[in-house]
């Protein structure tokens, strides 16, 4: 069964359906995103907050964030990495002290690097985040659970679309991340809530606590 058939909650009728980015197979798929339930939960009647979003731009993303915040910023840090590469791409997260970020949806950048770029990520995020800010994450609990780059985009509060990346920079997995290790790497960040969605993966809520 293909992690796609898996995400919809279904069972094929006969031979497994192609992979994902197959000919034949499907691109994309919407389900239902628990953690970024959560994650808004705590923004219902807000109209001030600063969210910060690092995958590509989308129009259904921003209608959501329209409705709670008054900045709003997509980084998109795999369309071009440049010569310097992760080290140009992390230049486009905002580091204004003076406009901090409420919200951060990373997605599954995490898994789409080294170790050495995971702890460089967090170390900036935890730079740019507000008191109390949250951070959203996607993790494969497995290699198998999605065969390369996702793009992610918001269809409700509480659904997102899956959709399979074009193959280029930025495009590869790092090595698998534990539960363990990721409690761990987001320091001063702490997991909040997790949830297991179909086709293995995770999904996680982190508040910043760098205040304590």
């Amino acid at each position: 069964m293909s992690w796609l058939s898996l995400l919809r909650g279904e069972a094929p009728p006969g031979p497994a359906p192609s992979p994902i980015g197959e000919a034949g197979g499907p691109r994309e798929v919407e389900g239902a995103a628990p953690g970024a339930g959560l994650f808004f939960s705590s923004c219902l009647g807000r109209s001030d907050l600063a969210v910060l979003d690092l995958g590509p731009s989308s129009a259904m993303s921003f209608g959501i964030y329209r409705t709670m915040a008054r900045r709003i910023r997509f980084a998109d840090l795999f369309s071009d990495w440049g010569e310097e590469g992760w080290a140009e791409a992390l230049r486009t997260v905002p580091r204004d002290p003076s406009r901090a970020v409420d919200r951060i949806l990373a997605w599954d950048t995490l898994d789409r690097l080294s170790p050495e770029g995971r702890h460089r990520l967090i170390r900036i995020l935890s730079q740019v985040a507000a008191p109390d800010a949250r951070l959203h994450m996607v993790i494969r609990g497995s290699r198998e659970a999605a065969p390369g780059a996702l793009r992610f985009q918001l269809a409700g509060t509480d659904r997102m679309v899956y959709e399979l990346g074009e193959k280029g920079a930025g495009g590869g997995l790092g090595p698998p991340l534990l539960p363990a290790e990721l409690h761990t790497l987001l320091l001063p960040f702490q997991v909040e809530n997790a949830f297991t969605l179909r086709g293995d993966l995770r999904e996680y809520v982190a508040v910043w606590r760098g205040g304590d």
